[in-house]
């Protein structure tokens, strides 16, 4: 698994000129805070906050009490009564959930439940279970992981069991169509990404990820057509203040854009896709997530060391990964693949088979597993590109502004 350095190491404006020239899928303008030539001189403390006390609405709901029913002889120790979990809207004193199918999609708040949990997993994927199916759901085993996951090569371990919590949904429905550097756009995706806000994340090259699109024609948006398809994206480089920290051979434009001194540290943009084969230049689909609050700031002379912003981070934290932003969603035909998925070269791609992790189409796949996952293509232009840019959202549970203090940070 390596990588290519092929960006301009000059001027940022050869930087992004270089990327646009090499990738279809354009970074889009103010992506982030203009680059620097000469960075402010600071040192990493200067961007770490105190932590965040927030006064939150307090509940009106009666307090539990434990009451005794015979006289002691001496006076015990009075238990602690466990929280009542109250269905409905959040409240400050609700309980955290008790158990947790790591399966299954949740926010950070249980409704039916009255609980809350400790991580969220982003948008609701049942929301556009009318424009996608439920395909999804038996293909993947759940709405949380599949069968694709990463593993670690040192320990064996799952992405699924160790970085759970890194598993979020971006979801979004009724969008206008348009594109400002393509000739398609994206009405509607369900995109599940793994995204984790720290270090652990930042630091690894491949991310399993899962995209479902509806995409239009820009100049007759009638003429749609659907793409669904997952596997392993290629995240790339790591970049903290345009120095390229972690360089892969191979890597065709694809990185990880994070500040220090020369920008905001608190966020980040992963320009990724499918790489359409290990270690090549695109396949047909990529989803560029951009982290809105970091846990803390990297360390470009040791980028796996995890740090904070907060002082306690387990205490009423407020930058706890829980800002996301589709910055890109995509879909592209490379020539190379358009006979696989045009093969009577009509110019519209039908096809119903599977993709191996790189997103290459696969022959001979019965069930779904890591190298066979489903490749779906209903009536899609192949003439076009589609690409969309999306906002932010909160996935934190604010009380009077503030967070819960719900999130904690996944040792």
């Amino acid at each position: 698994m390596r990588n290519q350095d092929v960006f301009p190491r000059s001027s940022p404006m050869a930087l992004w000129l270089g990327i646009a020239a090499l990738t279809l899928f354009v970074p889009l303008s103010g992506a982030a805070p203009p680059l620097q030539d000469d960075p402010p001189s600071a040192t990493p403390t200067e961007y770490l906050s105190t932590p965040v006390d927030p006064s939150a609405t307090p509940s009106d709901l009666p307090t539990a009490t434990v009451t005794s029913t015979t006289e002691p002889t001496e006076a015990p120790t009075p238990a602690a009564a466990a929280p009542a979990s109250h269905p409905g809207e959040p409240y400050a004193s609700a309980p955290q959930c008790e158990d947790h199918d790591s399966r299954t999609y949740h926010g950070l708040w249980d409704s039916a439940r009255g609980c809350h949990y400790d991580h969220h997993h982003g948008d609701d994927p049942h929301t556009v279970d009318d424009v996608f199916g439920t395909d999804y759901y038996d293909w993947a085993g759940g709405s949380i992981s599949y069968p694709w996951q990463t593993v670690n090569p040192q320990t064996g371990c799952l992405e699924n069991d160790c970085k759970h919590t890194g598993y979020v949904w971006l979801v979004r429905r009724d969008q206008r169509c348009y594109s400002a550097f393509t000739n398609g756009c994206v009405v509607a995706f369900r995109a599940l990404v793994h995204a984790m806000a720290s270090s652990h994340d930042t630091s690894v090259r491949y991310h399993s990820a899962w995209l479902e699109a509806k995409v239009c024609r820009e100049d007759a948006p009638q003429v749609c057509g659907i793409f669904r398809s997952g596997g392993w994206q290629d995240t790339g480089d790591l970049l903290i203040d345009r120095r390229r920290v972690i360089d892969y051979p191979n890597n065709f434009n694809r990185f990880k854009l994070h500040f220090l001194q020369a920008g905001n540290a608190r966020f980040g943009t992963w320009y990724s896709m499918s790489p359409g084969g290990e270690e090549k230049r695109g396949g047909l689909w990529g989803v560029t997530v951009e982290l809105g609050d970091m846990w803390g700031p990297l360390d470009p002379a040791d980028p796996h060391r995890m740090q904070f912003f907060c002082d306690d981070p387990d205490t009423n934290c407020s930058w706890n990964g829980s800002r996301y932003q589709p910055h890109v969603i995509g879909v592209q035909f490379p020539p190379r693949f358009r006979s696989i998925v045009d093969p009577d070269r009509n110019n519209i791609a039908i096809y119903d088979g599977f993709a191996d992790r790189w997103g290459v189409p696969a022959a001979g796949c019965t069930t779904v597993s890591r190298d066979c996952i489903p490749l779906v293509i209903e009536n899609v232009p192949i003439r076009y590109q589609y690409q969309g840019r999306f906002d932010y959202r909160e996935y934190d549970v604010l009380f009077d502004g503030e967070t819960s203090g719900w999130i904690q940070f996944p040792d």
